[in-house]
């Protein structure tokens, strides 16, 4: 079981896709303190569902003093974790027992851009410098302890840094980090707006290609791109010369294999489901889900991951198509694959085949 888990509601950074600063101090209290989270590591050892992978997220994880020794709690029953960080609340110490852990295997850096003042507009002034010494202190500490933990870069799209994506992918490969893998917001936070993260299915096309080509000229360097139906992912692999999406044919694990611990200890199915009370839409059919909060508090991981919540959702997110209602789907060499996950149509707004034909009409352009 691979689990993701918001380990703080707070965050260090004035970012303007942040949510605002009273949005943290109202979630400040809300976080499960060290004591539960120990008890917490030991149900997840202790259950016949066993937890292999924790990644652990935010805000920002580094914002709790105690983090380090929560991650030496995972470290010491043996979870393998990762840590996905700004890396601006990086130090001395923190840098060192980083190279401590036997048990780490992931440090993704979230740096939006290799152009200090596009990513020090998203993030807050300086933060870019902070970030970019930080990932330097922990890849010379890294050779000099001789671990082999990943070191990565993220970044997240928006139309402040996607006209220097290629240029962002060859500066990370420069600096002798792992991976550069992006995604994208599908909700405008803090002093964002929905057009400063909506991309056109053109625009979305033509990021993907300029990703690919720059894979292409990068073979030993690993990129990572995880959105994108299908047909667009093959497309893309095929100009790459190898994988960057994360497999073609990769199924949600919602429900089965991973899933999302909120910063309070609550469960879900999936990340998407912390943005729905409940989840309705016209493709779902008479199927109506409501999100119910199953607490790590009161309830133990094995009896969560086997609700009969889990068990709705599961076959919620497994058995609705978009497919059915299209012609063009019985075509598709993906029709046994491509089961859209109607949470993500309901992100997007829009059923997956509108994008197919759009992708169709824009590859027949582009050749």
């Amino acid at each position: 079981m691979l689990v993701g888990w918001d380990i703080t509601g707070q965050c260090n950074l004035s970012c303007i896709y942040c949510y605002n600063r009273k949005y943290y101090e109202q979630h400040k209290s809300s976080d499960i303190d060290s004591t539960t989270i120990k008890a917490i590591f030991m149900d997840m050892i202790n259950t016949e569902t066993r937890v292999t992978y924790i990644q652990f997220l935010g805000g920002e994880p580094f914002f709790r003093k105690d983090i380090l020794d929560i991650l030496h709690e995972c470290d010491r029953h043996e979870i393998d974790f990762g840590i996905a960080t700004n890396g601006t609340l990086l130090d001395n110490e923190k840098i060192k027992r980083l190279c401590e852990f036997t048990h780490l295997k992931n440090v993704c850096f979230s740096i939006d851009s290799y152009y200090a003042k596009t990513a020090n507009k998203l993030c807050g002034q300086g933060t870019w410098e902070k970030s970019v010494h930080n990932l330097s202190r922990l890849l010379d500490a890294r050779k000099k302890h001789t671990v082999s933990f990943n070191i990565g870069i993220e970044s997240v799209l928006t139309r402040y840094n996607t006209k220097h994506i290629d240029a962002t992918i060859e500066w990370a490969s420069s600096l002798g980090v792992d991976y550069w893998a992006c995604d994208s917001l599908k909700k405008p936070f803090g002093l964002l707006t929905k057009t400063d993260i909506t991309l056109l299915h053109s625009e979305v096309f033509d990021i993907g290609r300029k990703i690919a080509l720059v894979a292409a000229e990068l073979p030993g360097f690993d990129i990572r791109i995880d959105w994108g139906l299908p047909l667009f992912k093959s497309y893309i692999n095929s100009i790459a010369g190898r994988d960057i999406c994360g497999g073609v044919e990769k199924r949600c694990s919602a429900g089965s294999k991973s899933v999302w611990v909120g910063n309070t200890g609550c469960v879900q199915p999936c990340a998407y489901t912390n943005n729905f009370n409940e989840f309705r839409s016209d493709i779902v059919e008479e199927l109506n889900i409501k999100k119910i909060d199953l607490s790590l508090i009161n309830l133990p991981f094995h009896d969560i991951i086997h609700s009969c919540y889990f068990k709705d959702f599961y076959r919620f997110a497994h058995t609705i198509s978009a497919k059915r209602k299209y012609d063009l789907c019985s075509r598709c060499e993906f029709i046994d694959i491509c089961e859209i996950c109607p949470l993500d149509i309901m992100h997007y707004g829009e059923r997956c085949t509108k994008s197919c034909l759009e992708f169709l009409r824009w590859r027949n352009q582009h050749g």
